[in-house]
């Protein structure tokens, strides 16, 4: 019976401490933190927690479904192991962090043609709910469904299983690795490098706001909620808040960017100079002026607090070695 309670104990925590978290992470691994780390020390968690996401987009890679759902959490699994890797850079050193990183980064790599092909057909029907239908919608439409599925077919399975092999790769380095001695200081020193990172990326993007400026603003604020997200259900106390600006902060950016990326589809596939052409441009400049204003209002929102305050907070959160 106690050990029955115990559980079911252990299962609320769990519950808690995911209810609120958007992209909650699978509740396998949330168990693991949870239950583990009352007793372990928190990098050895996070290295369980990576070994599994690993293993996941092993699996899933392998299976070789080219849908657009599944390339998308195909990559969003990627990311999230960059994001767990950058946790254990410390610990790792930097010749094998670079190394591993690199290695998920050009597995990553085919599968972004797809992504955004695909994306790029929701930004413009998102476009078009604000703006009304019309032919040049149909067109553009049309070439961009072809173009996803080309992007689609050159997709072979034998490029997704070299991908499955670089990730096999890192998998079989985490597990080689012998148990970790740092304390829940390292956890919060990744987070405030993060964030550190994040913040001048932003001013980065303010002083000459580019295209590549902006997507690289918006890369570094994922990595940093995904961080979060990951130290979440360690902490005895979350950053609930901090999460959720971070996340909202990165989907702005992220509009942003798939505007930016059909802008020129819609000059490829359109008849430059038409009316109806240079209307939607203009419709799309709007839409995207909005998005890096609200951007900007609440990466200013984000960054209010210094890294160190940040760092504290992280620290005092985790619990002690």
């Amino acid at each position: 019976m106690s050990g029955s309670r115990n559980q079911r104990i252990v299962d609320a925590k769990i519950a808690g401490c995911c209810s609120n978290m958007q992209n909650r992470l699978p509740d396998a691994r949330a168990r693991l933190i949870v239950a583990d780390g009352r007793g372990r020390d928190g990098m050895d968690v996070v290295r369980q927690a990576l070994a599994e996401e690993l293993g996941r987009a092993v699996r899933a890679l392998r299976r070789g479904n080219r849908s657009d759902r599944c390339i998308h959490d195909i990559r969003a699994r990627l990311k999230h192991c960059r994001a767990l890797l950058r946790l254990l850079r410390k610990s790792l050193g930097e010749d094998a962090y670079h190394r591993e990183n690199a290695r998920l980064r050009d597995a990553a790599r085919p599968l972004v043609g797809v992504r955004d092909a695909a994306v790029l057909v929701q930004a413009l029907d998102g476009l078009r709910r604000r703006s009304g239908g019309g032919k040049i919608y149909r067109s553009i439409r049309s070439a961009l469904r072809q173009e996803c599925r080309e992007r689609r077919g050159q997709l072979h399975r034998k490029t997704l299983l070299s991908s499955a092999q670089l990730v096999g790769g890192v998998a079989r380095y985490m597990r080689m690795l012998p148990p970790s001695q740092p304390a829940a200081a390292d956890l919060a020193k990744a987070v405030k490098r993060a964030y550190r990172t994040c913040r001048r990326a932003m001013t980065a993007a303010e002083q000459q706001r580019s295209r590549d400026r902006l997507h690289e603003w918006r890369k570094q604020v994922k990595y940093f909620a995904s961080q979060l997200k990951s130290l979440a259900p360690l902490m005895h106390r979350r950053l609930g808040k901090t999460y959720k600006k971070s996340i909202r902060l990165a989907d702005c950016l992220g509009d942003d960017h798939d505007l930016a990326l059909l802008h020129d589809k819609i000059i490829q596939h359109g008849r430059p100079g038409g009316a109806a052409v240079d209307a939607l441009v203009h419709r799309l400049a709007q839409r995207r002026a909005k998005l890096q204003r609200k951007a900007y209002r609440r990466g200013r929102e984000l960054f209010d607090a210094t890294a160190r305050r940040l760092e504290a907070r992280v620290r005092h959160r985790l619990p002690r070695n």
